[in-house]
């Protein structure tokens, strides 16, 4: 029983980092936004799925869950001190437009 409790509990630490991925803030772009020029090239839409992080890179896709929800993201630009700040077509595909900001877990796939 002692061996069976110690091999789970390596199999869980051993898991990567990104398996339980940790709760950031999570808020989506203004309709302002539209058009204008990304730091990671390109022009924003509020209809495309994308995001803004500094913690992923440019170009990455990530799985955003809240709620039981989840979406799949192209980070595309950068963010102040945002943890993600999605597009609010996005944002609508999870339930986030009414909250406007919540905390969110991310969950980086490449």
């Amino acid at each position: 029983m002692r061996y069976l409790l110690s091999v789970l509990l390596l199999t869980v630490f051993a898991l990567p980092a990104h398996a339980f991925p940790s709760p950031v803030s999570g808020s989506y772009y203004h309709s302002s936004f539209n058009g204008r020029s990304m730091a990671c090239g390109g022009r924003f839409s509020s209809d495309d799925f994308t995001a803004a992080s500094n913690n992923h890179p440019c170009g990455s896709l990530v799985r955003v869950h809240y709620r039981g929800r989840s979406v799949i993201v192209e980070v595309t630009d950068r963010c102040g001190r945002c943890g993600i700040d999605l597009s609010r077509a996005a944002a609508r595909e999870l339930g986030l437009v009414s909250a406007g900001r919540a905390s969110v877990r991310v969950e980086q796939l490449d």
